[in-house]
């Protein structure tokens, strides 16, 4: 058996590990994340920052927990404070504080990129030149940090009718 074949078996018995346990991963998500299940949501401490979507025409509640009983959530807003029935509640979602690396990355990624051209026939000095990159790539963080949204879990999800 070459060396060759041997490589290539443990890359094949590898990948394949990693799909079953990516499958087994995300199995396991799937039945821990039963978003039907209004006791998640009263495990909510207060002060967590949520967002909760009604069915009538309330429309989206956003703010801190107050309160979360079998009945329903108190959301303190920052000019008054917002009580939802458990009947109403279409979506709960609580927030992190932090915000996705996502944005940040992809502007850093495109402006950088874009500026490699430029740097390449541009009429300056070699140090001229080489700055265009990395405050193009500066430029696009900048960027994606303003237009990027905040994480959030969904913790109840009503059944749908």
């Amino acid at each position: 058996m070459s060396l060759q074949a041997i490589v290539e078996g443990h890359v094949v018995r590898i990948a394949g590990w990693r799909r079953m346990f990516r499958a087994v991963m995300l199995s396991a998500i799937a039945l821990c994340a039963q978003t039907g299940d209004w006791a998640l949501a009263e495990a909510l401490p207060p002060g967590a920052q949520v967002d909760v979507k009604r069915f009538s025409g309330g429309g989206l509640v956003r703010g801190e927990v107050a309160s979360v009983s079998s009945d329903g959530v108190v959301v303190q807003r920052k000019s008054d404070t917002v009580t939802v029935d458990r009947a109403d509640v279409q979506r709960l979602r609580l927030r992190s504080q932090e915000k996705s690396t996502a944005g940040r990355v992809t502007g850093m990624a495109i402006l950088g990129g874009l500026a490699v051209p430029a740097a390449m026939v541009g009429d300056g000095g070699g140090a001229e030149r080489a700055a265009v990159i990395p405050v193009s790539a500066g430029l696009g963080y900048l960027i994606g940090w303003a237009f990027e949204s905040r994480k959030s879990i969904t913790l109840y999800e009503a059944p749908k009718p």
